[in-house]
């Protein structure tokens, strides 16, 4: 005999808002709107979809949060380009977030550091490469943990701007929060931020001097430390 658990899907309980929403979804789908676009008057929505404006008006509520849609002036409300990273902000706090998501974070956060090797080497100048070093220094002559780590935030925040990719660079100033996490992390396990295997002048001179591929294994042992605290 078949399981019946082998035929039906469950069901999915939605809201009618909810319901209303994705509908209004798939309209923009199927008519293929892009930004800029003028969608369906509420009350239109309202009579199409057979549910009150209340209705509508609280799933266009949603998608208006989402950044999806937006009100103008003279033009209703039109089709919008979300600010992904913005809404990604408003919810990314440690406060907020358990010792899981923040890891994932973190992980990440390096594998990002990892991936922009190539665009470092397409974009970098000497220009670059002295504030690079002049960073470098004023964490060396750090006199205190929260000098330093402040400058080591600094640095790797440069290396973000040097790619020259504006999502990544507003997305590593999001990340700012989980950097703590990391040092809580260690201060929990009573370890030290102990001396990188590549360091700082190391990933200069090989950004002046070397290949991606050297800098990618470079920046990966210099991330190794935060990499241990990762490990169960």
């Amino acid at each position: 005999m078949t399981d019946a658990t082998d035929i039906f899907a469950p069901i999915v309980k939605t809201s009618l808002a909810g319901q209303v929403e994705q509908k209004i979804r798939d309209y923009f789908t199927e008519h293929k709107l892009k930004i800029g676009d003028p969608i369906p008057k509420e009350v239109d929505l309202a009579e199409a979809l057979g549910v009150s404006r209340n209705v509508v008006r609280e799933a266009l509520s949603h998608l208006k949060m989402l950044g999806l849609i937006q009100a103008k002036k003279r033009r209703g409300t039109i089709i919008a380009e979300p600010d992904l990273l913005g809404t990604f902000k408003k919810v990314l706090d440690p406060l907020f977030l358990g010792p899981e998501s923040l890891k994932d974070l973190f992980e990440l956060r390096i594998i990002l550091e990892i991936g922009i090797s190539e665009l470092l080497f397409l974009r970098i100048n000497n220009k670059d490469l002295i504030s690079l070093g002049n960073i470098a220094i004023k964490e060396k002559q750090s006199l205190n943990d929260i000098e330093r780590i402040y400058w080591d935030i600094e640095f790797h925040a440069s290396l973000y701007k040097i790619s020259g990719n504006e999502f990544l660079q507003h997305f590593q100033r999001i990340l700012y929060p989980v950097f703590h996490y990391v040092y809580e992390q260690l201060k929990e396990r009573d370890q030290k931020l102990r001396p990188n295997i590549a360091s700082h002048f190391d990933l200069i001179d090989i950004l002046r001097n070397g290949t991606s591929e050297e800098y990618r294994k470079a920046i990966y042992s210099h991330l190794t430390p935060h990499i241990d605290i990762l490990q169960p």
